[in-house]
Formats: C-alpha cells, structure tokens, sequence
C-alpha cells in the first residue's frame, strides 16, 4: 500500500525477538515486528509449528506458514532435552521481546515465564497470546479461532436465515489477535523508552474478538434483543453473472436505485417508504427486487449504479481482487517469486514496508533452515535439535 509519508521500514532494527508461538495469531505478530526490521528467531518443535500442516501444503509449504512467517529465522530446538532447553533459555535471555502462544503455566514449566526471564532482563517484553486470558474460570480451555468465534458472539451475528450461527470461513480471530498483540508491543516499545522496563503483555483471543463487536454487543443491551439491520437493501444480489452488493441508506438512494434497475413503481410502495419500513419488510423488499437485478450483467450493474450515486461493488472472488486495476495501480498487492512456490500474491499491511525481491523480509524459512547459524552465534553445539540443521 503506498503512503505519502515514512513507513515503518526499519523501524525496530536492532531488536531481537524469540518466537515461540505456533498457528496463526502468535507468528502474525512476530512476522510484522520482522517486517519492521527486527531479528525475529522462530523456534520450533522437531515436528514443526503446527501452522506448517495446516491445510493444504504445496510442495511442504502451505499458506498460513509462508505469510505467517516472513522476514524469520526458523531453529529447530527439542525443549524436551537439556541441550535444547538451554539454547531456548539463552536465546530468551538475550532478547528484547518474546512472543508465546502456550497455555497459561506452560511457559513456567520451561523456566521461560515472564517473571522469571525478567529477573535478569528487566527490559523484556513478553507478549503472550491465550484464548481466554491468564486468569479465571476459562483459562486453562483450548481455544481455536472457531471456538472464540462462537463465545465472542461472532457466530450470533452471522445467523444464517435460518437462525443456524455461522463461521466465517476465515480465522479472523486469529489475525486480529496478531494485529492486537503487535499493537500491543509498538505501545510497550515505546514505555521501556521512557522507563527501561518491560513488561508481560496478555492479549486474549476472545477479547480481541469481542472488541471489534463492541457496537453490537451495546446494540444488543440495549435493544435488549438482537441488533437491528442498520438499513435495507444491503447485502449481495445476483445478476446474469455473478453478484453485484449494494448499500442503501437514504429514501434518495432507494429511489435511484430503483429507478436504475427499471422498478420505480417500488419507490411509492407503502411496505418500502422509509428506511424503518424497509428494515422491517427486508424479506419482501429483498424479493421484489431480486428479478429486476438478474435483468442485467454484474458489470452493467455496477457501472450503472455507480454512474446513479448507489454505493456498489461487485462481488469479487480472490482472483478477481488479485487482477483488479486498482488493486494493483496503488500497491494493494504484489507480486513475489517464493524460492518454492514460484510467483506469488502477497498483501502488504497498511504501513509495513513493500515486498522486495530478495529482501530479508520477503522470504519465509523452512524447518530448522536457520539452526546451524543461530546456535554458532549463541556458541553452542547442534546438540540442542533433532537433525534439523538448515
């Protein structure tokens, strides 16, 4: 994405951060801070972060691995030997921020907990990602994204038409823990500035879900039932070729929209005269007009729409974001050659720096590619892993 001013290229260079975490909201966060040009060391189980499995793999990549883990260092350690423990806890010892994603207690066990590391680290920063925090009756739960999107009441809002609460087939929980967690960092960076402590950061995946939903949460209260739709039409309809979604507020809004579609006679239905009577009779409005947008093509539709001043896009699948003019025209997405899977597509996230061919953080490690490397600069021997010496 371009930025009229500075991005934060180069901002935490200098820093090194141990990464413990495996899945998806953990390496999220560690992946941005090495995006911003700190040193960020993965440390994986013999087997691999579990995020390397997920999903279909591609050669032995998939994904969630590779855009999870841009700009890293991966070493291979056995935290169930000495040896690697040891290289655990030096490489903990040393760093500026540590990211871990275990149960609460788990960290404990190792000898890598917060109040421990702290005690010869004051400056540490330790970011923790849990399901449902450190403390209280839910806090030693598993949790995946689909478990907190159901007890967030993402899965409420979601409702089919049926009433059956959905899941949205992406693990949004997860990547906003990330962007919460990496937040949560910048701001702690910032203190030890001024202080020269650190500090333990939790950022619970349940309340970086509920957090986004705070409108609706408060709708709800004080509705004291579900949120009301906040206008109507609104949502996908199809036309001879796909989808077309449209966002109708204004009485002048429905009316030019029904008069673009050929179906002015709508406008002076009693059912559809306000926006309160079009939320209550959403189900027939939506019915009325279903016909009159299969008349014409999606981008007929859309430039008609557009051209009437009725807020509209076409509904897009990823190949058509990923080809879209504008999305390319501006640096919304860009194009890599991945030593693996050959060219790929890749987001950059507003204020992050551009992907660069052969940029240290535009490349995604295998297992253990960087063990042998990282164990000669703490001066130890390959003891610590099991075979994965990159």
């Amino acid at each position: 994405m371009t930025m009229s001013g500075d991005t934060f290229e180069g901002a935490l260079d200098g820093l090194r951060v141990v990464d413990f975490s495996q899945g998806v909201a953990g390496p999220n966060a560690a992946m941005m801070m090495a995006r911003c040009g700190a040193d960020v060391v993965k440390v994986e189980p013999p087997q691999g972060d579990w995020s390397r499995v997920l999903g279909e793999s591609y050669g032995g990549d998939n994904p969630y691995a590779v855009t999870g883990n841009f700009g890293k260092r991966s070493v291979v350690l056995d935290m169930k030997t000495d040896e690697g423990l040891n290289a655990a806890r030096r490489l903990a010892e040393g760093a500026d921020i540590v990211v871990e994603a275990f149960r609460p207690g788990v960290m404990a066990k190792f000898g890598l907990d917060y109040a421990t590391l702290a005690t010869a680290n004051p400056g540490l920063i330790m970011l923790s990602i849990t399901g449902f925090g450190q403390t209280g009756p839910y806090r030693d739960l598993p949790a995946t994204d689909t478990v907190l999107q159901a007890a967030s009441g993402f899965m409420h809002l979601n409702a089919d038409g049926t009433g059956r609460p959905r899941k949205l087939d992406l693990v949004i929980v997860d990547y906003l823990a990330g962007l919460h967690g990496f937040q949560m960092v910048l701001h702690s960076l910032l203190v030890r500035a001024r202080t020269g402590r650190g500090r333990h950061l939790d950022c619970p995946l349940l309340q970086s879900a509920a957090s986004i939903q705070a409108v609706k949460a408060l709708e709800e209260h004080l509705r004291g039932g579900p949120p009301r739709m906040l206008y109507a039409p609104v949502g996908a309809f199809a036309t001879s070729d796909g989808f077309v979604a449209v966002t109708v507020r204004l009485d002048s809004h429905f009316a030019a929209l029904c008069r673009t579609l050929g179906c002015p006679d709508l406008v002076a239905d009693e059912r559809f005269a306000t926006l309160e009577l079009r939320v209550q009779n959403v189900a027939a409005l939506d019915e009325a007009l279903a016909p009159h947008f299969a008349r014409w093509s999606r981008a007929e539709l859309a430039a008609a729409l557009a051209d009437a001043g009725v807020l509209n896009a076409a509904v897009n699948d990823y190949a058509a974001y990923v080809s879209d003019p504008h999305v390319t025209a501006v640096g919304m997405l860009q194009w890599i050659d991945h030593p693996r899977l050959g060219p790929i597509p890749v987001t950059p996230t507003p204020g992050l720096p551009a992907f660069a061919p052969g940029a240290a953080h535009s490349a995604s490690p295998t297992l253990g590619e960087h063990t042998r490397e990282v164990l000669e600069e703490l001066g130890l021997s390959q003891g610590a892993t099991a075979g994965n010496d990159g």
